[in-house]
């Protein structure tokens, strides 16, 4: 099965979820995506800006300077909660330089799609 209908069996498991876009951090470019709606480029382009801030850039540096023990490997999971939107973004364990960006309705059930795609995640490197 390709990732892009990977993608769409993962979206589909969570109507809620309108986007998901999977990432290469290292070089800040989404290698494939699902949505609800068809997305123009700028908008992955920024979503996998927001990931790469949120996973390796400043602001993961500062959130990992604040609360990491000794014994942290860093930060695997980002998650920004708005009134309209909630983005989860979560970084491959297997191959820190990839990730899966998640935009959805403020009604998602945020631990099953957290471990949904977790489960899923490390699958997805290296599929056409």
């Amino acid at each position: 099965m390709k990732l892009a209908e990977k993608l769409d069996q993962l979206r589909q498991k969570f109507p809620e979820c309108q986007t998901l876009a999977f990432a290469d951090i290292s070089t800040g470019m989404v290698l494939c995506s699902s949505a609800d709606k068809n997305s123009r480029q700028e908008y992955l382009d920024s979503l996998c800006d927001v990931a790469v801030d949120m996973l390796n850039g400043d602001s993961a540096k500062r959130v990992n300077d604040a609360f990491a023990r000794e014994d942290d490997a860093g930060i695997y999971q980002a998650i920004i909660i708005e009134t309209a939107e909630i983005g989860v973004f979560l970084k491959s364990t297997n191959n820190p330089s990839e990730a899966l960006c998640c935009v959805c309705t403020p009604g998602i059930e945020l631990e099953a799609l957290i471990q949904g795609a977790r489960e899923n995640l490390d699958e997805f490197g290296g599929d056409p």
